[in-house]
C-alpha cells in the first residue's frame, strides 16, 4: 500500500471516532448539540489529529487497511502513551 493511502486510511479512522461521537447526539431523547461541535478550535485540533493519525499509520508501515483504521482510531491513545514516555 502507498504511504498516500496508509494516511487516508488512518486519518479515516480517526475522523470515524468523531463522527461515532457526533451520532449520539442523536440517540438521546432531546438533542442539543455540544459547544464543542460549534467552535473552530475544537475542528482544527481535530483535524491536525486526524492528520497525525494518518502520520502514526505511515510510521508504522501498516499495509491492511482495517489495521492502518484501527490505529487511526486508538491514536489519542497512543500519542498520549507517547507523551508520557517522554516525559519520565
Amino acid at each position: 500500500m502507498s504511504p498516500t493511502w496508509r494516511f487516508v486510511w488512518g486519518f479515516l479512522g480517526s475522523a470515524a471516532v468523531e463522527l461515532v461521537t457526533f451520532l449520539q447526539v442523536y440517540n438521546q431523547k432531546t438533542i442539543k448539540m455540544p459547544e464543542r461541535y460549534l467552535r473552530m478550535g475544537f475542528w482544527g485540533a481535530r483535524v491536525l489529529l486526524c492528520a497525525m493519525a494518518g502520520g502514526l499509520v505511515i510510521g508504522y508501515k501498516l499495509d491492511n487497511p482495517i489495521a492502518a483504521i484501527n490505529v487511526g482510531a486508538a491514536a489519542p491513545a497512543i500519542l498520549i502513551a507517547f507523551s508520557r514516555g517522554y516525559r519520565q
